[in-house]
């Protein structure tokens, strides 16, 4: 078992009038396995549920980890994990830093996809993880 994440996009005047029948044509845009980092950050709590993600969200993770990232060839790996469960905090504990690092990367990779593919005026980006 383990954590999936997507993100998906949906028609934002069509999502307030009636959320299932926008979900139905919702669009995927990116997927995360077991990137537990993702959960607290955007206080999603309930299995299976849609969470509506603000741009400003978006630009706030970016930056939390386009700054984690800088930093963690200049630390040894002890510092930077102790930035890193202060800035980033997963939900469970984190083994190897290099493949926390790889999420970072993965994430950072695709939310600035996400802001350059997605008109905030018109689309809603949502949130369901599976667990």
């Amino acid at each position: 078992m383990g954590l999936s994440i997507y993100f998906s996009k949906v028609n934002k005047r069509d999502y307030s009038l009636n959320q299932k029948t926008a979900i139905n044509d919702e669009i995927e845009i990116c997927y995360f396995r077991d990137v537990y980092c993702l959960l607290p950050f955007f206080d999603y709590a309930y299995n299976q549920e849609y969470l509506e993600i603000e741009r400003s969200q978006i630009v706030s993770l970016l930056k939390t980890v386009k700054n984690l990232l800088a930093i963690y060839n200049k630390l040894e790996t002890s510092k930077f994990a102790k930035i890193a469960e202060e800035e980033l905090p997963s939900l469970v504990e984190i083994y190897d830093y290099d493949d926390y690092v790889i999420d970072l990367q993965d994430i950072e990779n695709d939310f600035e996809k996400i802001l350059e593919e997605t008109d905030f005026e018109n689309e809603q980006v949502l949130m369901y993880c599976w667990w």
